[in-house]
């Protein structure tokens, strides 16, 4: 693997793990964000390796939810920069989360495009197909729990408060 990006990225790094990292960029383009980069460098999205591109967007949605419950923002916009295309700050791929606040005037620059049928019935065919995994790795590695005497017990008379919780009404 070639050598990590980390030391071109300008930003305070406030999350890093063996594929990606997290950085608060310098500039800003609202409170609360956030850009994801990959450890390796890839210029466009089809040179990202399948379980690398999850574990970005399992980071910007877990940031996402960070934002909104940290900083309390209304919303957020999760946008994927695809290197040099991207007009991004860098040629590199990368995803960039903004919290959004009502009436926070941050424009979105984009001009939305309508595809083409074909491409549209294409897009949504592959989606519908990646879809259908979706969860299904993680239900495969379930564990099963093996509780001591004392634990089983508890759960079996309903006194356990945790188990309780999930069936109390409001």
């Amino acid at each position: 693997m070639e050598e990590s990006i980390k030391t071109k990225i300008k930003g305070t790094l406030v999350y890093e793990d063996a594929v990606c990292f997290v950085i608060v960029p310098e500039k800003q383009a609202t409170a609360g964000h956030l850009q994801i980069f990959p450890h390796a460098s890839y210029t466009d999205v089809e040179s990202i390796p399948k379980d690398v591109f999850v574990q970005m967007f399992f980071v910007a949605s877990y940031g996402a939810t960070a934002l909104f419950e940290g900083l309390k923002a209304h919303g957020t916009n999760i946008v994927l920069r695809d290197g040099k295309e991207s007009n991004g700050v860098y040629d590199y791929v990368y995803i960039d989360v903004v919290g959004r606040m009502q009436n926070d005037n941050v424009m979105n620059l984009w001009q939305p495009k309508q595809l083409d049928e074909a491409t549209q019935a294409q897009t949504q065919a592959r989606l519908k197909e990646e879809a259908f995994y979706v969860g299904k790795e993680i239900a495969d590695e379930k564990k099963e729990i093996v509780l001591d005497d004392d634990q089983q017990e508890a759960v079996d008379e309903g006194n356990n408060y945790k188990i309780k919780n999930f069936y109390r009404m409001p």
